[in-house]
């Protein structure tokens, strides 16, 4: 339910940017199963996924989804086809992003959105937890090998005709249950709930969704 509500707000806030509410594409690249492919759909949005892993993928097919294996410079995709493009927790296990996202800039109809969910470098979470922040755990080949802030990502996206909207962060950590005794866990707790909602007003929640809008002739 959690997720539902996150991805429901992340569509009424794509659905701002792009001035429509009807008739939405959307892409959902690194989409697995396609979960989140699936309740896009379930809030009226034509999604597709595509995910170069085939046994992800197969699952989702035979669950009704629109999946494909691939990868996007190879999909096959027509330009200028999609409203929304998502990459939830994708973006950090590229050594670069840049081919990734001139494919996204290509496939992104002209005003079209990209919605980027990663952790924030800059959070209350990441500065509090220094090397114990979740993201560096999956440091490496394989993990996580790349970090970002939204200062850092509009930099970045204003290479793809990207400019950075809007910013959506939340939650603040000290402790998983693993990290400490129960009854210290159960105390910080409350301090997480107190420090997670400032830590929303000012960008520096320990996670974040990125909203990346394509620019227009007239907007270069």
């Amino acid at each position: 339910q959690r997720l539902k509500h996150r991805r429901k707000k992340d569509l009424a806030i794509a659905k701002k940017l792009l001035g429509k509410t009807e008739d939405i594409t959307l892409l959902d690249v690194g989409c697995r199963t396609g979960t989140i492919v699936s309740l896009f759909d379930s809030m009226g949005v034509k999604a597709q996924g595509i995910d170069p892993a085939a046994q992800p993928v197969k699952l989702g097919i035979q669950a009704g989804r629109d999946l494909k294996v691939g990868y996007l410079e190879s999909a096959g995709y027509e330009p200028n086809s999609f409203d929304i493009v998502t990459m939830y927790e994708v973006i950090e296990h590229l050594p670069s992003p840049n081919t990734m996202l001139s494919e996204i800039e290509k496939l992104l109809k002209p005003g079209g959105v990209l919605i980027i969910g990663t952790g924030n470098h800059h959070s209350w979470t990441a500065r509090f937890k220094r090397a114990k922040w979740d993201f560096y755990s999956l440091r490496g080949r394989g993990g996580h090998l790349c970090f970002y802030s939204p200062s850092a990502l509009a930099k970045i996206a204003e290479q793809f005709k990207l400019s950075l909207a809007v910013t959506h962060s939340y939650s603040f950590k000290i402790f998983e249950k693993h990290e400490a005794p129960l009854p210290i866990y159960k105390l910080t707790k409350l301090l997480t709930e107190l420090f997670s909602f400032p830590a929303h007003l000012v960008n520096r929640g320990h996670q974040m969704e990125c909203f990346l809008v394509k620019k227009t002739e007239s907007r270069k």
